[in-house]
């Protein structure tokens, strides 16, 4: 291939007009290049400049190094990629079979639980879900709530009698998720570690129900005359019908509001307001002496990563890393150094993979070793 129809295949890929074969044969080419061969200094807002450094370099390539599990589809990630390995970015790989060493000092291996939550209904009555039969599970004065498929329950008005309103609370596991319909058709999916409490059905002109903790993809039902509501451990959220992701985690200080559909208003309990609008992110801190701010520089990828069921890194650290893997897979962490946890990764990778899996990606990308032992990830250097 020569430089000129080199640099039209990276604009259909830039422009979303590549075909699957072109796609796989740009892959191809960037997979070839090796840390040593780009540079630090090109300006990533010089396409013409970025474009004649990835023909260079591929022209200078001449073994095959893959080193990403996905190249990005546009010419400006692809060129923050490439820079990002002469400063010392590591890039995920894909594991090796099972007789790598990696499996040899593990003492067991860890799945995530998938789709698996605990339902609390307002009298106390607990329901788990995971080994529930589909169809219906209760039969409340407000409500019948049903498993129409393994993984989400729904919730639909019982026609005898709605009276004073009655909560229930979904919670999910270290390593479950679970989606609900809510009475009014709004949906919800509850990431890992997460408790939800609503109302069995909503009347008047407001729908309020509470994020205890953790993290849930909202798609709101669309009613205007009944704001829609989520309290949550820092302030609220409110809108009337819309497409939202709310990431409150105890652990974490700052808890974050994105939107991708509509408009949402977010506040605090400070009194602090904002309208986001399609592509924004709130942040909520109420340790700091502005508690809210609103941004558009996040990777919107890696905000809604866990509900497209993946990791995704995105120049993040080691240490950042294994909070998710803690989490998720419930296991506990330990360093033989704390210097590693300042390796930074970027990539992305399913999920749903045993962590042994997932942990040997990492291993293989940066300069760590782990073991996996009762339960603890034990994290060192590199001999």
């Amino acid at each position: 291939m020569n430089k000129e129809l080199f640099q039209n295949l990276i604009s259909k890929v830039e422009n979303g007009t590549a075909t699957d074969e072109e796609l796989s044969r740009y892959n191809a080419y960037m997979n070839r290049l090796a840390p040593a061969q780009t540079s630090a200094g090109t300006d990533i807002g010089d396409e013409e400049a970025v474009r004649n450094e990835l023909w260079q370099a591929i022209q200078n390539a001449t073994t095959p190094a893959p080193r990403v599990i996905k190249w990005p589809r546009l010419l400006g990630v692809a060129a923050v990629l490439l820079l990002g390995v002469a400063i010392g970015v590591k890039f995920l790989m894909p594991a090796l079979k099972p007789e790598n060493k990696w499996h040899a000092q593990i003492d067991h291996d860890i799945k995530p639980i998938g789709n698996s939550a605990t339902l609390t209904l307002s009298g106390g009555r607990k329901i788990i879900l995971t080994n529930a039969a589909n169809g219906v599970l209760a039969m409340q004065p407000n409500a019948v709530i049903q498993q129409p498929v393994s993984g989400q329950i729904s919730y639909s008005g019982n026609a005898k009698n709605i009276g004073p309103p009655v909560y229930d609370t979904l919670t999910t596991p270290a390593g479950g998720v679970y989606s609900l319909k809510l009475a009014d058709g709004t949906m919800v999916w509850l990431n890992a570690s997460t408790s939800l409490t609503f109302p069995e059905a909503f009347t008047g002109t407001r729908r309020e129900i509470r994020l205890l903790h953790g993290e849930a993809y909202f798609e709101v039902a669309h009613k205007a005359n009944a704001l829609f509501v989520v309290n949550t451990p820092k302030g609220s959220v409110e809108d009337i019908g819309t497409h939202f992701n709310i990431n409150a985690y105890p652990d974490e200080p700052v808890e974050k509001t994105t939107l991708l559909e509509g408009s949402v208003r977010v506040g605090t309990s400070y009194y602090a307001r904002a309208v986001l609008v399609p592509g924004q992110q709130a942040q909520l801190n109420s340790s700091t002496i502005k508690p809210l701010t609103v941004t558009d520089d996040f990777d919107m990828d890696e905000a809604m990563a866990w509900k497209n069921g993946l990791f995704v890194f995105n120049n993040e650290k080691l240490g950042s890393i294994m909070q998710k893997i803690s989490s998720w897979y419930n296991v506990k962490i330990a360093y033989k150094s704390e210097a590693v946890k300042n390796e930074v990764f970027l990539g992305s990778v399913s999920r749903f993979k045993n962590v042994s899996e997932v942990m040997e990606m990492l291993e293989r990308t940066g300069n760590i070793h782990f073991e996996l032992k009762n339960n603890v990830i034990l994290i060192k250097p590199k001999q």
